[in-house]
């Protein structure tokens, strides 16, 4: 064999080899893009159970310690989902992704968006993202990062 030859061989074996490693590493990409899309798809629903009714997520009126039954401080009974019927109550804002995440003053304040982390400190704190004190009338939660980032996810995947 000459030398051209094994050159050649060498060649298209190392092509072949980086062929089969770019496949296998599309196909690890693919199969992470639908795990995490299995994550986020249960994030949501953990979410929308919270937002639904509440169970989980104990809540309290502004200055009182007591909790109240889950059914009486749950969001949908103030608030819609953007792009969806309101709840029972319209006494809140339609929430979604554009209200949430795009920069807006509120209530007055300076314009400020918020993150899975100041809508924590909102329901924990009655505290927007620009420090701005929500109404009485809204319970404040115990709510955990996990139940935040639920419903993040949940508020956050529509309009």
């Amino acid at each position: 064999m000459t030398r051209r030859k094994s050159l050649l061989l060498i060649a298209a074996a190392l092509l072949a080899l980086a062929t089969l490693a770019a496949i296998a590493w599309v196909a690890q990409q693919q199969r992470q893009a639908r795990a995490q899309a299995a994550v986020d798809d249960l994030a949501r629903e953990r979410g929308r159970q919270l937002f639904q009714s509440g169970d989980g997520l104990a809540g309290r009126m502004a200055g009182h310690d007591a909790a109240l039954p889950a059914l009486a401080t749950r969001c949908a009974n103030c608030h819609g989902i953007a792009g969806q019927a309101s709840g029972p109550g319209a006494a809140g804002p339609s929430l979604g992704r554009a209200r949430l995440a795009d920069l807006r003053a509120r209530r007055g304040g300076p314009p400020s968006r918020f993150d899975a982390g100041s809508l924590c400190r909102l329901l924990n704190t009655g505290r927007d993202p620009a420090d701005v004190v929500i109404a009485v009338t809204m319970p404040r939660y115990s709510a955990s990062t996990a139940q935040c980032r639920d419903l993040w996810a949940h508020l956050t995947s529509g309009p």
